[in-house]
């Protein structure tokens, strides 16, 4: 019986991303213009106050479908470069937002091509729900290579699926490719080892429109918030101080 590696389970994985995976988790409930309409709003509330110089040369590492780097191009952006290992995904972004600098590679092959010294570096490195697919012992290599990549102001960005978030364990298990789980104090670790200026937030991923869904989230799931992280310090020896309501997080780190 033939026996299947890790690194080609991975590999086959990717080559198929979009048919085996895509297609029957981002798009179930979500047709492309409401997809790209959340990224909007994912963007404004999250990432705004990183992008202010539409100078930067960015770069996202998993750039997907290329929602992300349409939504820039929108905002004043045309330094945008992507990379996947999903040749389908990068032949979506392509055809759909008509974007050129997206070609599919691997991470470490690429910003080892784009290291200091060797060709022109990034002004911001970000990369949304990648740093868990990476194997936990090249975690440092990766942070690394994204280090000497970017510029000597540069910023990198990562989001992550949070493992303090009630439903952790389907975040963590939802895809064979995910190989670790951060929560705030753990990717707080792994950046520090690399940069000085690191900063940790939740991710937001309720966007109101209504007055009534404004009430509804702002006030009322605010207020049960509070209540329920009090019955957490009380009951849960220390708890109160997870961050159990937010699906994701990011951490923001300078090269300074």
């Amino acid at each position: 019986m033939e026996v299947i590696s890790l690194t080609d389970l991975r590999k086959d994985i990717f080559q198929k991303y979009k048919k085996i995976h895509d297609d029957f988790v981002d798009n179930d409930a979500l047709n492309y213009q409401e997809r790209l309409e959340w990224f909007r709003h994912l963007f404004m509330k999250n990432y705004r106050d990183c992008f202010k110089n539409p100078e930067s040369r960015v770069l996202e590492i998993g750039c997907n479908k290329g929602y992300f780097l349409s939504i820039l191009r929108d905002n004043g952006f045309n330094k945008l470069f992507g990379i996947d290992l999903s040749p389908d995904d990068i032949a979506e972004a392509r055809k759909r937002f008509q974007l050129e600098n997206v070609v599919v590679a691997d991470a470490f092959e690429f910003l080892s091509k784009h290291s200091k010294g060797k060709a022109k570096t990034f002004d911001i490195i970000f990369a949304k729900d990648v740093l868990e697919h990476i194997p936990k012992h090249q975690l440092n290599e990766f942070l690394s290579k994204i280090k000497t990549a970017l510029s000597s102001n540069g910023t990198v960005i990562f989001q992550v699926p949070n493992m303090d978030w009630i439903m952790s364990p389907h975040e963590r298990y939802m895809d064979l490719t995910h190989e670790v789980g951060f929560n705030k104090e753990s990717l707080g670790q792994l950046m520090r080892l690399h940069f000085q200026n690191v900063e940790i937030k939740k991710v937001h991923y309720v966007f109101p429109k209504t007055w009534k869904q404004k009430m509804l989230f702002g006030f009322f799931r605010t207020a049960y918030l509070r209540l329920y992280r009090f019955h957490l310090k009380i009951f849960s020896e220390g708890a109160g101080e997870v961050w159990f309501e937010s699906r994701e997080i990011m951490a923001i780190g300078k090269n300074l």
